[in-house]
């Protein structure tokens, strides 16, 4: 197809496809000229149709109200586009946002919530984690980019540890030994300020266990009377205030079962216990007292003979709760009573200074 400029008429077909001119100068003067002049003319509103020659070039309608309203409704119908609704599959004409027709918008409900197995991937390497039963529309993608396997994890990790170790100043040894100079210091400043005696470093090379007890002893403000006798006040009283509850039987953190057992087995062993005072003529064993208050200590704990015999016939406390007061019941106890006549060595008579020497369990309650 020959194409020829608009103002000589020269054959352009070799120029490109959008050229109007020759190229020639005087061509071009003059095609400069047609174009101020046309600008000159009228605009009207594409619309209405009143003048719009005051308002800028681009503009193609007036300020009315209408005419804007008028302008957005066919920018609405040019964007629409044929479109297949999501829910009932029909064919609508919509926007690229519009999922649902006309009538599903109309009658939209909740969508219903169904358990689908969605597939986990890591979001680096995109390879399958595992797989996770979640509750979800049937709309909702059943794919998760969301995770990290690891792999990746331990390959982040350890780039991120490297790059602090890089750029951290504490991974200089000199910084990290003055920083831990200069708290030292400012540590010592405040205690003896204080008048208190700085503890030792944490690191205790070579330092024995009553060293370490007496350190402890030292700095630990539990030791002081004053501050036991306060922390013992406040409990009691938020015990009493109810802020602090108490638990009491099976809640109780200190719980180590039914005491009604132990009270049974130890009511059968007074005819062992009378016993074992005549066999040593009401004398304690160490130093020789007859005279006073005198107890018959287990050397072996009565709780470990209880427990072992509990092991042998397979009991709970619980189940021991349960048979309380039958036959059954009794035959148990009278198992633990013939093992303490047939043990000579089991027990030993003490007055109550030496219990308390021997008997840890015993010095504590006597306290």
């Amino acid at each position: 197809m020959c194409r020829k400029c608009i103002i000589c008429g020269k054959d352009i077909s070799h120029l490109k496809s959008n050229a109007k001119l020759c190229g020639d100068k005087k061509c071009e003067y003059a095609y400069a000229k047609i174009r101020k002049a046309t600008k000159d003319d009228d605009r009207f509103c594409e619309i209405c149709g009143d003048k719009i020659n005051d308002l800028p070039r681009q503009r193609k309608i007036c300020l009315k109200e209408e005419c804007i309203r008028q302008q957005k409704i066919r920018k609405y119908h040019s964007a629409l586009k044929t479109k297949i609704c999501e829910r009932c599959g029909n064919e609508f004409e919509g926007t690229y946002k519009q999922k649902l027709c006309p009538q599903c918008r109309e009658n939209r409900k909740p969508l219903e919530r169904k358990e689908i197995e969605v597939t986990l991937y890591c979001k680096y390497c995109k390879k399958p984690i595992g797989k996770e039963v979640r509750l979800m529309t049937i709309l909702s993608s059943t794919e998760d980019y969301t995770f990290v396997c690891d792999e990746c994890k331990q390959a982040h990790r350890e780039e991120t540890a490297e790059r602090m170790r890089q750029h951290n100043p504490m991974f200089d040894k000199n910084v990290s030994k003055k920083v831990a100079k200069t708290k030292r210091q400012k540590y010592v400043e405040k205690c003896l300020s204080e008048n208190r005696i700085p503890s030792k470093p944490h690191v205790r090379k070579g330092e024995t266990k009553e060293e370490t007890a007496e350190r402890m002893r030292q700095h630990n403000p539990m030791f002081d009377k004053n501050v036991s006798k306060k922390v013992a006040k406040t409990l009691k009283q938020r015990y009493k205030d109810g802020t602090i509850p108490k638990h009491f039987g099976k809640d109780n953190w200190n719980w180590k079962g039914n005491r009604n057992f132990n009270k049974a087995v130890r009511i059968n062993l007074r005819k062992w216990v009378k016993e074992m005072f005549i066999k040593n003529n009401f004398t304690c064993q160490i130093c020789g007292k007859n005279k006073g208050e005198l107890h018959v200590h287990h050397i072996e704990p009565l709780r470990d003979i209880i427990s072992n015999f509990m092991e042998k016939e397979n009991y709970t406390i619980e189940y021991i709760n349960d048979i309380e007061g039958t036959d059954e019941y009794q035959e148990f106890i009278n198992k633990i009573v013939k093992y303490h006549y047939d043990n000579d060595n089991i027990g030993i008579v003490l007055c109550p200074e030496c219990h308390a020497k021997i008997d840890r369990q015993y010095r504590l309650r006597k306290k």
